[in-house]
């Protein structure tokens, strides 16, 4: 009988794996506050939390200065097939205006800082650049609002 042979195939070294690179020497264990600690350091991050604050205040005061809240004459309804036209309420509901000017940065702002911890800095930016612009949005639709009541 003929001795066993072993055949042995020869497989390609790997590559070498990359690490991934995290900004600010990140971890998988970022919490929250932590992630506030690297984030305040970042100028765009303090820019944007800046810009959406001042957005956020100046939609309060365009709301508290434009709206005519406690006045009986406040448009809130155009029908056309109506003998009334125009229906009018007090206002109260414009306040509304100043509460989510009130309420998006502060959720944005932990939703951004909950993305910076779990997946990095881009997505976190990426958040905040969408909530600058929804708060300018929110700033021109509200100034058009206030202005279009002020003609009815």
């Amino acid at each position: 009988m003929l001795p066993k042979h072993e055949i042995g195939v020869r497989l390609p070294v790997p590559a070498p794996f990359r690490k991934k690179v995290y900004n600010m020497t990140m971890d998988k264990k970022m919490t929250i506050s932590t992630a506030a600690k690297h984030a305040v350091k970042s100028r765009v991050f303090m820019a944007l939390w800046v810009v959406l604050v001042l957005e956020a205040i100046a939609l309060v005061v365009l709301t508290f200065a434009l709206a005519k809240i406690g006045q009986p004459g406040v448009p809130y309804r155009y029908d056309g097939f109506s003998t009334a036209g125009i229906f009018r309420d007090n206002g109260s509901y414009l306040l509304n205006f100043a509460l989510f000017a009130a309420v998006i940065p502060v959720v944005n702002s932990l939703v951004s800082l909950k993305l910076y911890a779990v997946k990095g800095r881009s997505i976190g930016l990426a958040v905040l650049w969408v909530s600058v612009v929804i708060m300018a949005v929110a700033i021109v639709f509200a100034a058009a609002l206030f202005g279009l009541g002020n003609v009815l």
